[in-house]
């Protein structure tokens, strides 16, 4: 009878060490900053400054994976991803990143958003501005066009 109870209790060990231990591949290093690409222009299109500079600020907050922006002469749109489990205070983020950024681009109109299709589409327009294959016009035609879609979805 000591023996059966010695053995489960043993197996019960190491059914709890097993389970209990955190792979490498699903956590993140919270150190580790989202990568951002610095968006250069040629003269045709209007200065990506200030977007970079929005990355640069929102890439310093450990909760931020992913961020992605564009701005145009008077609008500056930025996209952020969270982390997963930070997401519960999503609104509050959302908050105190949308007013860091008025802080500092105070003669901007700053949209900033959260959402996953709202990410996309900026990464898309990010790609388009460093390949060249946009103009301005079509720049605020599509940032127009985000943000509206982004103000619809809320």
């Amino acid at each position: 009878m000591r023996k059966k109870i010695i053995w489960i209790a043993i197996i019960c060990i190491f059914l709890l060490t097993a389970c209990n231990q955190e792979t490498d591949q699903n956590t993140q290093d919270p150190n580790k900053n989202p990568s951002i690409e610095q968006i250069n222009t040629n003269f045709n299109i209007i200065r990506q400054q200030p977007s970079n500079k929005a990355k640069e600020l929102l890439s310093q907050f450990e909760e931020v994976t992913e961020v992605h922006a564009v701005n145009t002469k008077h609008t500056l749109l930025v996209t952020v991803n969270i982390e997963h489990h930070k997401r519960f205070m999503l609104a509050k983020k959302r908050k105190q990143y949308q007013k860091l950024l008025e802080q500092e681009f105070k003669g901007e109109h700053v949209e900033l958003s959260t959402d996953k299709k709202i990410l996309i589409e900026t990464r898309e327009i990010e790609k388009k501005i460093k390949q060249n294959d946009i103009t301005n016009k079509q720049i605020n035609k599509e940032v127009d066009r985000i943000i509206h879609l982004a103000r619809e979805q809320t």
